[in-house]
């Protein structure tokens, strides 16, 4: 959840108490300092629907616009939605933005529902009901 304080909700970061859980240290360094090497090899792998979302203030998992779109461009889904979202840190629920990104997501998966609707061989004209 790290990031500015003025980003985080006002129950934080007590509210998040309930959610933490150990971590072996060897995940976290993992985590931050070998995935750079590991995406090439296991994106182009990826071909479902991707909504990533990084948080401008995030101290965790340090990301820019570039590597964003890099990561973008080697996955082979047909649908990816990658960008920083500003005004949160790591742990976006956790933010003020909170919503907004929530928002976005479920936007994302309405999205993708919605086109697998329409290509689907089946989806003709719905049955009047009434």
């Amino acid at each position: 959840m790290a990031g500015p304080r003025w980003t985080l909700r006002s129950d934080m970061p007590e509210a998040s108490y309930a959610a933490n859980e150990p971590v072996l240290k060897a995940e976290l360094i993992e985590g931050t300092s070998t995935w750079e090497g590991i995406v090439p090899e296991i994106a182009p792998n990826i071909s479902v629907p991707v909504h990533h979302r990084q948080g401008e203030f995030d101290i965790l998992t340090i990301t820019d616009d570039e590597q964003i779109a890099e990561f973008s461009n080697m996955v082979t889904s047909p649908r990816v939605d990658a960008e920083i979202f500003p005004a949160a840190g790591h742990a976006i629920d956790r933010h003020r933005v909170a919503a907004a990104f929530q928002t976005q997501q479920l936007a994302f998966a309405l999205a993708c529902a919605a086109l697998r609707v329409a290509r689907s061989p089946d989806s003709g004209p719905s049955p009047s009901h009434g």
